[in-house]
This record gives structure tokens, sequence and C-alpha cells, in this order.
């Protein structure tokens, strides 16, 4: 049962790390307003002015990579609130089942919450699956366009798309690897559950049947000790 539960904790431990590492990702996409704006002074404007709107290239590039806003602040907000809830909910979770180890009583509510805690995990953590698709890791221009500009520029240019290849494969292999550490973490919590089941079981059938022989026992003493006074009477 030790093993089970420690396995369990393990589960909830790697799912915490995914999602860490799905969020931090993610949110690298919106770390680019200092290449942009050098990006708009090739083009001799500044892209701090309201007045400023680049043009097609710009465009292309600021689609790729998001420079920091209001925008990705908010999309960096509901990132954080994904990996928050799933937290406030995998780690009660675990921690409750840790808690059987020592004080089996602790058990009463954890198969419901258990469950719904890995269903609810699996919602909240959606909101990656579409991340991981939707990540952008090439410019829509062609090469001339794209590194139409100086060789220090140029090469910062091809630096950053390497590490966008690299953040969408990430995105696709965490988000895939979380839910399977979803599922197997599921599977493992039914094993987790019947098991539980079967132990609380054999507790009250064993505390019942120590009440039974405590009660024979009672019988006994109380038929000897009848016994004993009718042959002291006679």
């Amino acid at each position: 049962m030790k093993k089970f539960i420690y396995t369990s904790a393990i589960f909830g431990l790697v799912e915490i790390v995914l999602l860490v590492i799905l969020h931090i990702f993610y949110i690298r996409q919106f770390y680019y307003y200092d290449y942009i704006e050098e990006l708009y002074k090739q083009f001799g404007l500044d892209y701090g002015e309201e007045d400023v709107h680049g043009n097609d290239i710009t465009w292309a590039f600021e689609k790729v990579f998001e420079p920091d806003g209001l925008g990705a602040l908010w999309y960096s907000f509901l990132s954080f609130l994904c990996l928050f809830f799933v937290f406030i909910f995998i780690f009660p979770f675990t921690i409750t089942y840790l808690c059987h180890i020592r004080r089996k009583g602790c058990c009463k509510c954890k198969i419901c919450y258990g469950y719904f805690t890995l269903i609810f995990s699996m919602v909240l953590s959606a909101a990656y699956i579409y991340y991981a698709s939707v990540a952008k890791y090439k410019i829509d221009l062609s090469d001339d366009e794209i590194y139409g500009f100086d060789d220090d520029f140029n090469k910062k240019t091809r630096k950053n798309l390497k590490f966008m290849k690299i953040r969408r494969i990430i995105l696709i292999v965490g988000v895939c690897l979380l839910y399977v550490a979803y599922i197997a973490h599921f599977l493992l919590l039914l094993l987790n559950n019947k098991k539980i089941v079967i132990e609380q079981k054999g507790t009250i059938l064993q505390n019942n049947n120590v009440i039974t022989e405590n009660n024979m026992v009672n019988q006994v003493q109380i038929i000897t000790t009848n016994e004993n006074r009718i042959s002291e009477n006679k």
C-alpha cells in the first residue's frame, strides 16, 4: 500500500513540474520587446510611439515574437492561473494520500476528492494543448525579407527562431507527457482506492471479530460466575 501512495505522490510532483515547465516556455514568447524595438529601428521607426504601426515585415515578426504588453501580461496571467489552481488541488490531494500511511482515518473523503482533482486538472491543463498547437516558430516571409538586415540582427533572428522551434517541441512533448502522467495517475488512483476499500473492510471485519470474541468471553464469564453462585448456595 505504501508503494502505491508514494508513487501517487511522485506523479503529483511530476505533474506540477511539467506544468511549471509549460508555463515558463509558453510565456517566453512575450520576452522580445528589445528585439522588436531593434527591428523597428531597422526601418527608422520608434516602436514606443503610439502613432507608429510598423509594416508587413514587422507584423510578421511580431506574430512569432510577441513583445511584452498588456495582451502578453493577460495571457501570462491566465497561464499562471491554470498552474496555480492545479497546484492548490494536486498538492493537498498528495498530502492527503500521504497522511493515509500514518493516520488511516484521513481517507474518508479522499476517493471523491482524488477523482475530482485529476479531472479538474485535466480540464484546466487543456489550455496548454491549445498553446502548444498554435505555437509559432516560422516567420511568414521570404528569406530575403527575414534576413535582409545587418549581420548582427540576422544572427539574433536565427538564434531566436531556433529557440522558438525548441520551445514548440517542448510545449508539445511536455503537454503529451503531462496527460500521460494524468492518465497513469488516474489508473493508479483506481487501484489505490480499491486497496483502501478492501483495507477498510478488513479492519471493520477484524474489529467485529474482536467485539464478537469479547462478547463470547463476557458471556462465558457471566455463565461461570452464575454457576459458582449456585454451587455456593447449595
